[in-house]
């Protein structure tokens, strides 16, 4: 049994009120200059908790509406209910909304940020820690799907954590995989605000040895020189890195506005955390409520879904 989306949707309705957490979730309906002091001022922790929430807002309906039609994800076990485990849930915002969409399967999740943990149990969320980074043999192969979502790109070893995923699967079980890859990203006005930032976004990253590209470059090799292990059963990019399947357009006025919400909380976060003090929040915020005003203006991320399967006994 599955909630419907479009309940899911309207659930979450944009609401402005006057109080810090939810300006932050409504930046643009504010002052250029109070919003950027309100950027600084907040904690990195508190803008990855409310940008966590908005990515969910306006990423999970549209993920769940074509999970809907995947046979690989709606395949049920005869006595009880598809076991999935999510790795690295941040908050639990996205997750949640999987748990009431998805009433036929019984969700955890482990996370290794303890502020993380207690938001996602919160959220009634069975939330537990792990570093899914290290490297261990004693878990027994028990889950039907396992996901990492926003998770690779983070990693020092990310390889690591596929082998641990791949390890814990049951003989057929699925391991869903939502990764960057920016070279897909595409939307209908160019903003110049944002321009080279992933670029200069993706230069960071690999001074910290983490890479925004991993998934699809598993994904190539993967093709190239197959792990006997594991199967692709989908990836909507090609391995000339085209975009050939599913990824979501936002285009409905609620989405722009969380979407440019979105970038000035993630430009404010990768300001403060990977010190790029080229980012103007203050042209970006000028530029974003310019946007905004464009009725035919969408957005689409570079967003690389692949889909592998444990080779079945």
């Amino acid at each position: 049994m599955t909630t419907p989306i479009n309940t899911l949707a309207n659930s979450h309705n944009y609401v402005i009120k006057e109080s810090v957490p939810n300006k932050l979730e409504a930046l643009l309906s504010i002052d250029q200059k109070e919003a950027v002091k309100l950027l600084e001022e907040v904690s990195l922790s508190e803008k990855w908790n409310h940008l966590l929430n908005g990515q969910a807002k306006i990423q999970a309906p549209h993920d769940l509406e074509w999970l809907d039609t995947q046979n690989w994800w709606n395949l049920k076990n005869p006595n009880e209910n598809t076991v999935v485990l999510d790795i690295g849930s941040g908050n639990g915002a996205y997750l949640s909304q999987m748990q009431e969409h998805c009433l036929d399967k019984k969700f955890i999740s482990v996370e290794k940020n303890d502020r993380y943990i207690s938001q996602c149990n919160e959220r009634n969320i069975n939330c537990s820690y792990e570093d899914i980074e290290i490297i261990k043999h004693n878990h027994p192969p028990c889950y039907d799907i396992i996901t990492l979502r926003l998770v690779l790109q983070h990693l020092k070893q990310p390889i690591n954590a596929i082998q641990n995923a791949v390890g814990r699967l049951k003989p057929g079980g699925v391991l869903f995989i939502i990764d960057s890859y920016d070279p897909v990203r595409n939307e209908s006005h160019q903003s110049i605000q944002m321009q080279g930032l992933q670029e200069r976004l993706k230069i960071q990253m690999q001074n910290q040895n983490k890479n925004r590209e991993f998934s699809f470059e598993f994904y190539k090799n993967q093709t190239l020189n197959p792990d006997p292990q594991i199967n692709i059963l989908y990836s909507n990019i090609n391995t000339e890195g085209k975009l050939t399947g599913f990824n979501p357009i936002f285009s409905e006025e609620h989405e722009r506005t969380t979407h440019f919400n979105n970038m000035l909380l993630i430009s404010s976060i990768f300001k403060e955390q990977f010190h790029i003090d080229t980012i103007d929040l203050e042209a970006m915020h000028q530029e974003f409520k310019s946007l905004l005003k464009e009725e035919s203006y969408w957005v689409q991320y570079g967003v690389h879904y692949l889909v592998l399967q444990k080779t079945p006994e």
